[in-house]
């Protein structure tokens, strides 16, 4: 019975060396599985949202009319139903704008602090202007 010789130093470098590489290569197939399963998950739900989205914007067109025919149902003209749900969204949609604005004047009122204090700190640290100093 030949005696068991212990592996060398070289042959236990190359052996961990050669099972990083598998387990490397196997985490990266595991990884490519994962990303391609969640990527179709994420283009079925976008699908889905997108489709719930479409059926509430009908849902909502159906509702307006209804409420327009509950306004001629209560006496008004057909015309004058429809004009006042025209009107409730015009109204709608300039509060909503009005909002959208002040809520983007915020935004661009902080970066324009942000980028004053820049300058600031710039003029601060000895330079002159802070476009040239690469900031």
């Amino acid at each position: 019975m030949a005696a068991k010789t212990e592996p060398s130093i070289t042959e236990l470098v190359g052996k961990v060396i050669s099972d990083a590489q598998r387990l490397a290569l196997a985490q990266l197939a595991l990884a490519k599985d994962e990303v391609s399963k969640a990527g179709s998950r994420i283009g079925a739900g976008a699908a889905l949202g997108i489709a719930a989205i479409t059926l509430i914007s009908l849902a909502t067109i159906f509702l307006l009319v209804s409420l327009a025919y509950g306004l001629v149902q209560l006496g008004l003209q057909t015309w004058l139903g429809f004009l006042i749900v025209a009107l409730l969204l015009i109204l709608g949609a300039v509060i909503t704008g009005l909002i959208a604005r002040k809520k983007l004047l915020q935004v661009r009122s902080g970066t324009m602090a942000t980028i004053d204090e820049l300058g600031r700190t710039a003029s601060a640290l000895g330079a002159t202007n802070p476009e040239s100093s690469g900031i």
